[in-house]
């Protein structure tokens, strides 16, 4: 699985001594650091996965950022302590959910679409020069430029 986050990089935000403050009862569980980037990965990609390819985001700094700060605020909430991340966890998420939505830009190349179309075209000769009209009713989906049928 490809993850946007290290061991080193939680740690250059969480501190060493912070996060072996944190992991102390894991000395029997080497893999925690792994898991614990898989989980922040996972939350990303819960996001942004139908959008781009897990390639193109693990090579955006913020979006390492992003997953860093979420990877802290999992290790830090893991012995039931109180959240030390909050705030940036929150902001994270709400940047995850604008660049869901397009209202934050990432430039990285969105994912191209592998969905099927099924577009119910009739001849409407109304129209002299462009007599194809899309039915929009029983079409799956209306391509934007096409002519679409109203009745």
């Amino acid at each position: 699985m490809i993850v946007y986050t290290s061991q080193a990089e939680i740690e250059d935000i969480f501190s060493i001594s912070g996060a072996d403050l944190h992991t102390d009862d894991l000395i029997d569980n080497p893999s925690f650091w792994e898991k614990l980037c898989e989980r922040a990965t996972s939350r990303v990609n819960q996001y942004l996965m139908g959008l781009f390819t897990a390639e193109n985001l693990q090579n955006r700094v913020r979006i390492r950022e992003i997953t860093s700060y979420i990877a802290c605020y999992l290790l830090s909430i893991r012995r039931g302590n109180p959240a030390l991340y909050r705030g940036e966890h929150e902001e994270c998420l709400a940047d995850l959910e604008n660049m869901q939505s397009g209202n934050l830009y990432l430039d990285i190349p969105r994912r191209q679409s592998h969905r099927v179309v099924m577009q119910n075209v009739v001849i409407d000769n109304r129209y002299f020069r462009n007599p194809n009209r899309v039915e929009p009713l029983t079409s799956t989906t209306v391509i934007g430029g096409q002519a679409v049928l109203y009745t």
